[in-house]
C-alpha cells in the first residue's frame, strides 16, 4: 500500500503534543496512488518506520510533535513487535494523515531518510518515459511506443513493458489485430509482432519512418523521409515483403498516413502537404495556408470525411478543398496558444484530438475542448468506443465514461530552470512559464504567487524559511513564510542572493544591481553596462556576479570589475568559499579562483559548444555542473567526470542529504550524496 499525502496538512517539526491531532480511526493509507504517494520500502517509508520504532514516548510527543495519544499508542504497539510496514503503523489509533506528516518531516529533517545512490524521479511520476504513439485494438488490447525502443501493452488491467529488440526511438504503432502489430521509427526501424514476439524487418534503404497504418494484414503503409534528405518516403507491405513505393507529386517529408482501403490512402507532412492515393497515382491535396507548416495526423471517418491536424488546429476536407474546422482556446493565464497533435475517431459523431494540455471532441455537430490537469503534451491518441488513451512524455491519460483522467502525479510540466532551498523539506523550483513548486515533507506541490507568465520570472532564491525571492523582467515577488507580496519596482532582474532576509542583492539587464535592506530596494551603482545573469556569495562582504563578458566582485563596500577573466558570456557563478569560486558559461569553459589566481578548465561535454547552465557544491572536492548537452559534470578536486542526464537545467543539494537536478518537461531527479 501507499501513504497518500494529498491533503496532509503542513506542520512544524517540534512542539508538545496537544491532543489536537487525528481522530481515533483516521488513516493515512489508501489503495490508490496520489500526489506525494509513499510506498513501503521507499527511503521515506523506512525513515518513518525507524522513527516510530526507536524514539521514546517523550521524543515522539515533544520532538516530533505528535498527539500524546498517538505517541502512547505507538510505543505500546511496538512493545509487541517492531513496525515492519506502513499498514501496521496506520492501524495504530490516532495515527492518521497529521501524525504521518509529522513523522515524515522529522525523519527527513533528522537524517532518517537515506536516499539511494541511484537517481530517483520525483516529478512527474512514476516515471519519465517518452511515449510517442498509442493504438487500441480493443479496450483491453492497447499498444504504446516511444523513446529508445519502448513498447508497452495494456491488457485491460495493467500496462507492461514488452521487449522490442531495439533501442531506436519508435514514432508510431498500428495493428490489424492481436497477432499483427507494427511499430516504426528512426534508422529504418520496422518491427512486427506476431502474437509472441517482435521481429525486425528491413525496408531496404535508409529511411526515418514517422507513421504506419493499414487496411488489413496484407496492406500496410509506412511513411517518413529518406535519411539525410527532405524527400518523402513510402514503404508498403503486401503480406509478403516490404517494397519502396514510387511517389510523385508529394515531395516533402511525410509525417502521417491513414489507409481507408488499398485504393484510398491519405498522407500528409511538411509544407502544407496532403496527398491522396487512388490505387493508381498520388493526387496533390495541399492545404491552402499562407505560411509553411506541417500535417501531423490524418483520419477518415466511416462516411468518407477526411480530417487533419495541421498547424496545431483541426482541418476538414469537403471533397474539394480543406477548410479550418477548430482550434483550441487557451484557458490559462499564460496567453499561449495550445496546439493539437493527434486525431482518433470511432464514428462521424465521435472524433477525438489530443494536444498540449487539452483534449478536443467532435460530436457530429461541433467541437469542444477539455483541459487535462497537469498540462502534458499528448503526442499519441487512441479511442475505442467510450474508452481511450493519450500518451506523451511522463504522461498517460485515460478516457472512461466520457472523462479524461491523467494517471501521473505532477506538480509542474514546465521547464524547471531554477532551484533553491534551505533543506530537503524547503526546496523550491521555478518554471519557464511561471510555475512555482515547493518540496516539503509531503512531496512537490504547486505554490500560487502573484507573478504571471508575462512577468517573465527568471530565478528563485531561498534566503531562509521566511524569505524567498522570485525576480523577473517586469516584476518580482517575495514570500515571508506566510504570503507573497508583489514588487513591481524590482524589474529587469535575472537573479538574486541574500546573506540574510535584510541583506539581499539582485542583478539583471544592462548591469542593473539593487540591494534590499529588509524594507526597500535601492539601485546600486554598477561598474558595467553588460547584462548580468547570476549572483551569489559566501558572506555579506563577499559576493560575485557574472554576465556577458564580465565578472564582478563585492567586498562589502562596492562592486568592482574582476580582471584576469576572459570576456566571454559567463552564465553561472558558484562561490564555495572566499578562495574557491567557479565561473562558467558558453563552450564549456570554466574559470576557478583560488584566492590569488584564476585557472582555466575545459569541462567534458557531449557537444562542441554547450552552455554550463548551473553549478552547486557540497564541498570543494564535490562540485556539480549541469550543461546544455544534457550532462552532469562532477569535480572531485582533481579531475572531471561526466554522467548523461536527460534535460537537466538546474542543480541544487544539501551535503550528506541529497542532490536534485531539475529541467525540461518538469523533470526533477534526486540521488544521495
Amino acid at each position: 500500500m501507499a501513504a497518500t499525502l494529498a491533503g496532509v496538512a503542513a506542520c512544524s517539526l517540534g512542539g508538545d503534543g496537544d491532543d489536537t491531532g487525528d481522530a481515533r480511526d483516521d488513516e493515512f493509507l489508501s489503495d490508490g496512488k496520489a500526489d506525494g504517494a509513499i510506498a513501503d520500502g521507499s527511503p521515506e517509508a523506512l525513515g518513518v518506520l525507524e522513527v516510530a520504532n526507536t524514539l521514546t514516548r517523550d521524543e515522539l510527543d515533544d520532538a516530533v510533535g505528535l498527539d500524546s495519544r498517538a505517541a502512547n499508542n505507538i510505543v505500546d504497539r511496538r512493545a509487541t513487535a517492531a513496525f515492519a510496514t506502513l499498514a501496521e503503523l496506520d492501524a495504530v489509533p490516532y495515527v492518521g494523515t497529521t501524525a504521518f506528516a509529522k513523522l515524515l518531516a522529522y525523519a527527513i529533517a533528522n537524517g532518517y531518510v537515506v536516499m539511494p545512490s541511484g537517481w530517483q524521479l520525483e516529478n512527474p511520476g512514476p516515471d519519465d518515459k517518452s511515449r510517442h504513439a498509442v493504438f487500441a485494438i480493443a479496450a483491453n488490447d492497447v499498444w504504446a511506443v516511444g523513446f529508445e525502443g519502448l513498447v508497452e501493452h495494456w491488457d485491460g488491467v495493467t500496462w507492461s513493458v514488452v521487449p522490442s529488440g531495439t533501442t531506436e526511438t519508435l514514432a508510431a504503432v498500428w495493428a490489424s489485430g492481436p497477432n499483427d502489430v507494427w511499430a516504426v521509427g528512426a534508422n529504418s526501424t520496422v518491427l512486427h509482432w506476431n502474437g509472441t514476439a517482435f521481429a525486425k524487418l528491413d525496408p531496404g534503404f535508409a529511411v526515418t519512418l514517422r507513421d504506419v497504418h493499414g487496411s488489413g494484414p496484407n496492406d500496410v503503409w509506412l511513411v517518413g523521409a529518406e535519411t539525410g534528405r527532405a524527400l518523402a518516403s513510402v514503404v508498403r507491405w503486401d503480406g509478403t515483403a516490404l517494397t519502396k513505393h514510387t511517389i510523385s507529386g508529394c515531395p516533402h517529408r511525410m509525417q502521417a498516413v491513414f489507409v481507408a482501403s488499398s485504393t484510398e490512402v491519405w498522407a500528409g507532412g511538411e509544407n502544407e502537404m496532403a496527398c491522396r492515393w487512388n490505387g493508381t497515382s498520388w493526387q496533390d491535396k495541399t492545404i491552402p495556408y499562407p505560411y509553411p507548416d506541417t500535417v501531423t495526423d490524418l483520419w477518415r471517418s466511416p462516411s468518407g470525411t477526411v480530417w487533419a491536424v495541421f498547424a496545431g488546429d483541426i482541418w476538414r476536407f469537403d471533397g474539394t478543398t480543406w477548410r479550418h474546422a477548430y482550434g483550441l482556446v487557451d484557458e490559462t493565464a499564460d496567453f499561449s496558444v495550445p496546439q493539437l497533435y493527434r486525431l482518433a475517431g470511432v464514428a462521424d459523431d465521435n472524433i477525438h484530438a489530443s494536444g498540449s494540455g487539452y483534449m478536443a471532441r467532435f460530436d457530429g455537430t461541433s467541437w469542444s475542448q477539455t483541459r487535462i490537469p497537469g498540462d502534458a503534451s499528448y503526442y499519441g491518441l487512441a479511442v475505442t468506443g467510450s474508452t481511450g488513451w493519450a500518451v506523451g512524455r511522463a504522461a498517460r491519460a485515460r478516457l472512461a465514461a466520457g472523462t479524461w483522467t491523467e494517471s501521473y502525479r505532477v506538480a509542474s510540466r514546465q521547464w524547471l530552470w531554477s532551484m533553491s532551498g534551505t533543506s530537503p523539506t524547503n526546496l523550491w523550483a521555478l518554471g519557464s512559464e511561471g510555475d512555482l513548486i515547493r518540496r516539503t515533507a509531503t512531496g512537490w506541490t504547486k505554490v500560487a504567487m502573484p507573478l504571471t507568465p508575462n512577468d517573465h520570472a527568471a530565478t528563485v532564491n531561498v534566503v531562509s524559511a521566511n524569505s524567498v525571492w522570485i525576480v523577473g523582467a517586469y516584476a518580482s515577488a517575495h514570500w515571508d513564510g506566510q504570503r507573497f507580496t508583489r514588487h513591481d519596482e524590482l524589474r529587469y532582474m535575472r537573479d538574486s542572493w541574500g546573506a540574510s532576509a535584510s541583506d539581499v542583492w539582485a542583478v539583471g539587464e544592462g548591469g542593473r544591481i539593487a540591494h534590499f535592506d529588509g524594507t526597500a530596494w535601492t539601485p546600486i551603482t554598477s561598474p558595467t553596462p553588460a547584462d548580468l545573469y547570476d549572483v551569489t556569495g559566501t558572506s555579506a562582504t563577499d559576493l560575485w556576479a557574472t554576465g556577458i563578458g564580465t565578472v564582478l566582485h563585492y567586498d562589502g563596500t562596492s562592486w568592482t570589475q574582476v580582471n584576469g577573466v576572459e570576456t566571454t558570456s559567463w552564465s553561472s557563478v558558484l562561490a564555495v568559499a572566499a578562495d574557491d569560486v567557479w565561473v562558467t558559461g558558453e563552450s564549456a569553459i570554466a574559470r576557478h579562483w583560488n584566492g590569488a589566481t584564476w585557472t582555466m578548465h575545459t569541462l567534458p561535454t557531449a557537444t562542441d559548444r554547450p552552455w554550463i547552465r548551473d553549478a552547486w557544491a557540497a564541498s570543494p572536492t564535490d562540485v556539480y555542473f549541469v550543461d546544455s548537452s544534457h550532462g552532469l559534470i562532477h569535480w572531485d578536486g582533481a579531475s572531471f567526470t561526466t554522467q548523461p542526464l536527460d534535460g537537466g537545467s538546474s542543480v541544487f543539494g544539501f551535503a550528506g542529504q541529497g542532490l536534485w537536478v531539475s529541467g525540461e518537461d518538469g523533470v526533477i531527479r534526486r540521488r544521495g550524496l
